[in-house]
């Protein structure tokens, strides 16, 4: 099954399409009431999904005889009954252990009435409890009493997980149910779901978001004129509901762009701008460029819809026409077969997979793996299922069709495994990591190019004329239409959810619903072979040779290579740890092959680049798109340095010294010699002999640079083995057993009257083979204090450690150590292994020495203090060396790594803030094995469920100790950060008030607030990681506010300087535009560069368009930790540069909607804004 990626599933077991929510039966919608316009939650969940739908509901309730909506379908109608059985059995669960007040919903009237009386008299639960507030009315499924004697809304749900239009229903509710009662909004909400599990939710988390959703809903309708030609155009991409009839029609009466194939809505927008507003005007258009859209982006979707246009026009006059396309180039830039020239040779062995996926479970389900192959004897196609209808029985499936086609291909090398689209094999690597099982053979098969995918085939090689590439519409070139009952990913999904709440037996043959998925499956895998036949007759009529891509792979019956003895004990100690079964062994099992399981995605993200499109290319910040060679080699010793030009308007994270390879050609590894982000200009070196052997001793002409990115990890393999034989010898480090055991490291952390400072001191001082957590939020003093312990450690002849992922942060605390021992009159004694040798630390810290190499480490150690990465400490010498191991951004430091150090020390410190900066995750992996050391820590155990971890955001009293003052935001500041991230636990110091900038008297000017948080939109279309518009706002601000008076922390006057500000933007082509912009000296950068500073004025620009986010979406842009990051770096005012727009977005999930609930506070503050 091949679902697109901008396929999301909401509303219980129904599918909703596109982004956007799918509300096609509503229980209740707006109606009148004794003359009066009543509406529900309901109404809200559509105008979310499409303000088109929602202008048609109410033109329907006014003109009930004019239009008709689309018809409800039976698989519609039986997931609402099996819906309302859901609720019920939730009521007869209750009413055996609770009292219940039932309300009746005959007369509104008297249902008003019965709740009011239910509440008064504390009913422990009232279901279907009547609601009211102004405009919306309703019927809330239960509210119940919690302890404090308050209620709360919860509904049932028939999903298995939470989906994000759940929360503007019950976020409508609660605030109809503090209208009824008269009392404060309930703090939380929650969700009753298939499963029986029960969820709850913060209602701050999600309130803003739902009062911006409400206030232009009620905005559309006062304005609703009645008149059909008023009605909002549908929007691009969103599901329209029962008016997709409607939609569909507006789109084609229109001419509409949005049926050109993989057009985009920021491309739509850029179009329309350019007077190019039908796909007929986009065909027929001459223009070379448009503003703001990549000129081969522009030919493609012009060659599109001409051939769109071109069969428009044949079918008008045979509605069974076949679509028109085009032959692309099958030969690339340096010559290397693309598109139809990629297709492999056939061979008999091939196989034709596809798979079943369920959503709608945490972490989704694969359900079916199939797979055709073709009868030597009967030259028809066989075909072969593998079935799981649980986590367990898909580790099952999952290994047996892996042992089956990795078996078959050891016997036949040259066959090949076809799909169509990355959905197979992104969960065959998803799957491969999962379940920590059979990654030596996926490895193989994906090292050996045996899967090939026959979307990139057909994209890359041809254009077709139809206004999409799905298998079920590209199939029209080369079948008949299908008769499966199961016709389309989305019904599979659908049926497959109706099997679950049929009875029917888990055996296809047993079962009709089973089979009419195993038929769908077992069609498309035909379809794929189908494909494959024509395409190769394609190739042939076009005289183009198929051929593989020219790097090769080792051969398949080469000697296998001799495991090495690091990886063989390793081997073993996973295999006894998983033997005693038992959770600790089973996490540590998991934790030992870790970094295996981290660098698998490294090395697929590498293939896949090679098969990427020119436009995914330039939007991946790693890469650097179209370079082109400039002049001539120059000779360097035994290398060759040739420089290149490329586009330097696209994100770039490469630098100096980075190892990168051609797209076409990885086996070469150049080095970056320079890159200048400016004028877009680099330079690459590679020894004569390997361009000789591998180039043909030529640099390639231009191509596409992608990173090299694999950082050995051995040291760290080996230390995480020790420990898991030392556990298995029931030996663990104690600090490991702590850290894993959840123990705090005293009865006591802190009592009511002491500081935390004194706490750490006192605990630190008393541990013996503990593990402390120590939470700093921003500002609060986190490394003042770690640096206090520490010199209090040193000062009892303790021997301290100081470990981070960055040198920048280990040097960090260093310095602040150094710091605190100068205010004692001591010196600092100690060393720092790797990074940089120069700075503060060393010239202030005479005593304190730096060693380059890690192996150099011990021998150079006198004792004191000794600062390094996870590369040092793992060492097998480092071993029990350390009293006390202090990790900082433990955060940022994944679980393994961790573990692995702390063998070093007697103790162990965890410091950071789980709200901030997060690890640096890639892989997947089982359990609670690919969280960070502090997530693990900081778990809250009753509220996760499996592959859905939940965290504490602020660390429980009895746990660790939390640093809750900010010694550097205003009162304003700190209570948006507190309430919005640390649940209200973070308060301000009383001198952080004195802060203030004096406003202009006659109050005139971009910023008008003396603090707290001011949002300053600027509407803008077109961009995604630059933005001139908000470049140009950022400076009028600094402008405006420089030379103001600025009273500081202790109270004294000075006036606003350049260094007084913070320039913060989440892409590095939008700093570079900021520094060209302001004055020289300006601090611009990205929120990582800036963690840790601070300054009176922080203004953030977030850059990208409403509508447009790029390759890493919405939540790399709103990302909660890194939003509360940027606004803490505020002593006095953050100001949030964007689009205003943004808060209109559709969430697609419930964590994109908690981003798009805190952007809306965020716009919510004082604000300025411009088109």
């Amino acid at each position: 099954m091949s679902i697109p990626k901008n396929i999301l599933y909401f509303r219980g077991d129904l599918p909703f399409l596109k982004e956007r929510y799918i509300l096609r039966r509503l229980d209740r919608n707006m109606r009148k009431y004794s003359n009066r316009l009543i509406y529900s939650p309901s109404d809200l969940i559509r105008y979310v999904a499409s303000p088109f739908a929602s202008w048609m509901d109410r033109y329907y309730l006014e003109n009930p005889s004019v239009v008709a909506p689309d018809q409800e379908t039976e698989d519609q109608k039986l997931i609402a009954q099996t819906g309302d059985q859901h609720e019920h059995a939730v009521l007869d669960e209750f009413k055996v252990s609770s009292e219940v007040a039932q309300i009746p919903k005959d007369n509104l009237e008297i249902a008003r009435s019965k709740t009011l009386d239910a509440i008064k008299a504390k009913t422990a639960i009232i279901y279907q409890a009547a609601l009211e507030n102004d405009r919306f009315a309703g019927f809330a499924d239960f509210l119940i009493l919690d302890e404090l004697g308050h209620y709360e809304v919860w509904d049932t749900k028939l999903a298995r997980s939470p989906k994000p239009y759940y929360v503007i229903q019950l976020c409508c509710y609660s605030e109809m149910l503090a209208a009824t009662t008269g009392e404060q909004m309930p703090e939380k909400f929650g969700i009753i779901l298939g499963t029986k599990n029960r969820v709850e939710f913060r209602v701050e988390d999600f309130i803003h978001y739902y009062r911006r959703v409400k206030t232009r809903f009620l905005a559309m309708q006062d304005s609703f004129t009645g008149n059909i030609a008023d009605r909002p155009e549908p929007l691009p991409a969103a599901d329209h509901g029962r008016w997709t009839s409607q939609a569909k029609k507006f789109f084609d009466d229109t001419d509409h762009l949005v049926n050109v194939a993989g057009i985009t809505v920021g491309q739509i927008k850029k179009l329309k701008a350019a007077g190019i507003s039908t796909m007929a005007a986009l065909a027929a258009t001459t223009n070379k460029s448009i503003p703001k859209l990549a000129a081969d982006s522009l030919k493609k979707l012009v060659a599109q819809a001409r051939l769109q246009c071109l069969t428009r026009e044949d079918r008008m006059k045979n509605p069974d026409a076949m679509a028109r396309y085009e032959i692309l180039s099958h030969v690339g830039v340096n010559r290397e077969p693309v598109g139809l020239a990629a297709l492999p040779p056939d061979h008999p062995a091939d196989v034709f997979f596809d798979m079943e996926g369920y959503p709608l479970v945490p972490g989704g389900l694969e359900y079916l793996f199939g797979a055709s192959f073709r009868n030597s004897q009967t030259d028809s196609l066989d075909f072969i299922d593998w079935w799981a209808h649980s986590r367990d029985a898909e580790k099952l499936a999952f290994e047996g069709f892996v042992d089956w086609v990795h078996k078959r291909w050891k016997e036949n090398p040259a066959m090949h495994i076809y799909h169509y689209a990355a959905y197979e094999v992104s969960a065959i690597r998803r799957l491969s990591t999962r379940h920590d099982s059979r990654q030596d053979e996926v490895d193989d098969l994906l090292r050996a190019n045996v899967f090939v995918d026959l979307y990139k085939i057909v994209r890359h090689g041809l254009c077709i004329g139809e206004d999409n590439y799905s298998i079920k519409t590209v199939e029209h070139l080369y079948r008949p239409k299908r008769s499966t009952a199961v016709t389309s990913a989305v019904d599979s999904v659908v049926q497959y959810a109706h099997w679950i709440g049929s009875g029917q037996p888990t055996d296809w043959k047993s079962s009709a619903i089973l089979k009419g998925i195993r038929d769908y499956n077992e069609d498309d895998c035909k379809s794929t072979a189908e494909l494959l036949q024509w395409l190769r007759r394609v190739a042939t009529e076009h005289k183009i040779t198929c051929s593989q891509p020219i790097f090769t792979v080792p051969s398949v019956n080469a000697t296998p290579k001799e495991l090495s003895p690091e990886v063989i004990a390793r081997q073993e100690a996973i295999a006894k740890l998983r033997n005693e079964a038992s959770p600790l062994s089973g996490t540590l099992a998991d934790l030992l092959d870790f970094h295996r399981r981290e660098e698998k995605p490294m090395w697929w993200r590498m293939f896949d680049r090679t098969e990427a499109t020119d436009e995914e290319l330039r939007d991946d910040s790693g890469c650097i798109q179209g370079v082109k060679a400039v002049g001539s080699p120059i000779a360097e010793k035994l290398s060759l340095i040739q420089g290149y030009s490329f586009d330097p308007s696209q994100e770039c994270k490469l630098k100096v010294d980075d190892k990168v390879m051609f797209t076409h050609n990885i086996d070469g590894k150049f080095t970056l010699m320079n890159v200048n982000l400016e004028n877009g200009s680099l330079k690459l070196k590679l020894s004569k002999k390997a361009l000789n052997e591998k180039f043909g001793g030529s640099f390639p002409r231009e191509g596409t640079l992608i990173p090299y990115e694999y950082v050995p990890a051995t040291a760290i393999q080996a230390a995480l083995t020790e420990v898991g034989i030392k556990h298995l010898s029931k030996d663990l480090h104690l600090p490991i057993a702590a850290l894993f055991d959840r123990v705090a490291p005293a009865t006591i952390l802190q009592s009511s009257d002491e500081a935390t400072i004194d706490a750490a001191v006192r605990v630190a001082g008393s541990m013996v083979g503990g593990c402390l957590v120590v939470q700093g939020p921003p500002g609060t003093g986190k490394t003042y204090t770690a640096a206090h312990v520490i010199n209090t450690l040193l000062t009892k002849g303790k021997k301290v450690g100081v470990a981070s992922n960055s040198h920048k942060a280990i040097v960090n605390l260093l310095i602040a150590c150094g710091e605190a021992a100068r205010k004692n009159n001591r010196s600092l004694q100690g060393v720092k292994v790797g990074g940089d040798d120069e700075g503060s630390l060393f010239t202030d810290n005479p005593a304190f020495q730096h060693v380059k190499d890690n192996k150099e480490a011990l021998a150079a150690y006198r004792g004191g203090l000794v600062g390094g990465t996870a590369w040092l400490f793992t060492l097998p010498e480092w071993e029990d060396v350390l009293d006390f191991l202090f990790i900082d951004e433990a955060g940022q430091v994944s679980l393994a790594n961790a573990v692995a150090m702390a063998r070093s020390a007697k103790n162990i410190v965890l410091l950071g803030d789980q709200m901030q900066l997060e690890q640096p995750i890639q892989g997947t992996h089982p359990g609670d094995a690919g969280l960070s050391s502090l997530q693990y820590a900081l778990k809250d155990l009753k509220a996760s469920k499996p592959d859905a971890p939940i965290f504490h955001a602020v660390v429980p009293k009895d746990f660790g100790l939390f640093l809750g003052e900010s010694r550097r935001m205003h009162p304003s500041v700190c209570r948006f950060i507190s309430e919005s991230i640390y649940e209200g636990r973070l308060a301000s110091h009383p001198d952080c008030s004195n802060q203030k900038i004096e406003v202009p008297s006659n109050r005139t000017g971009l910023i008008t607030k003396e603090y707290g948080v001011v949002f300053s939109g600027v509407e803008h279309d077109g961009n995604i990681q630059q933005s001139d518009e908000e470049v140009a706002r950022v400076k009028s601000i600094y402008e405006d506010m420089v030379g103001r008076p600025y009273t500081a922390f202790d109270g004294k006057t000075r006036t606003l300087s350049l260094e007084d500000f913070l320039f913060i933007a989440p892409y590095n082509a939008q700093v570079r535009a900021l520094q060209a912009a302001l004055p020289t000296g300006a601090r611009v950068g990205s929120v990582d560069k800036f963690q840790g500073q601070e300054a009176p004025v922080c203004i953030l620009s977030l850059c990208s368009s409403y509508g447009e986010y790029g390759s890493r979406g919405l939540a790399f842009i709103l990302d909660r930790n890194r939003i509360n990051v940027a606004v803490s770096r505020a002593q006095c005012l953050a100001v949030i540069v964007a689009d205003p727009r943004i808060a209109t977005t559709t969430a697609s999930s419930i964590d994109e909607m908690m981003l798009l609930n805190l952007f809306c506070k965020l716009a919510d503050a004082s604000s300025t804004s411009a088109n």
